[in-house]
């Protein structure tokens, strides 16, 4: 899976997961705050980097393949890193990622929906 393809996935999964808890909430009838979108945000990074991690795995082992060297094919590496270990071979270090990605994410979201709040009413008294 190419890079393109590889951020379509993750970006459509990031926003996707927080819109479902967005619309958790108005459905229950609660006050959607910062601290709630903090929380949809949160939840929606550690999720988008939880499937797409094994996929940049892959990626950063082709990249990283030496130069003199033919680079893997995809499902090569996906055979290899499987038979070396298993599924936890796809998320060997990611925990750093993870980790960042929920402060990241919380942080994002909160500020995505005060800046969109400010462009809607801004637009509004234009």
């Amino acid at each position: 899976m190419g890079k393109a393809n590889r951020d379509v996935l993750s970006n459509g999964v990031y926003f996707w997961i927080y819109y479902a808890f967005k619309d958790y909430y108005k459905k229950k009838n609660f006050e959607f705050d910062s601290f709630q979108k903090g929380v949809a945000g949160a939840l929606s990074g550690l999720v988008c980097w939880f499937i797409t991690y094994p996929l940049d795995t892959v990626k950063t082992i082709i990249q990283t393949a030496s130069l003199n060297s033919k680079s893997p094919k995809q499902k090569d590496v996906y055979k290899e890193l499987y038979k070396k270990g298993g599924i936890l071979e796809f998320y060997r270090g990611s925990r750093p990622s993870l980790i960042y990605s929920v402060g990241f994410s919380a942080l994002m979201f909160v500020f995505f929906e005060i800046s969109r709040n400010l462009l809607f009413h801004y637009k509004q008294s234009i």
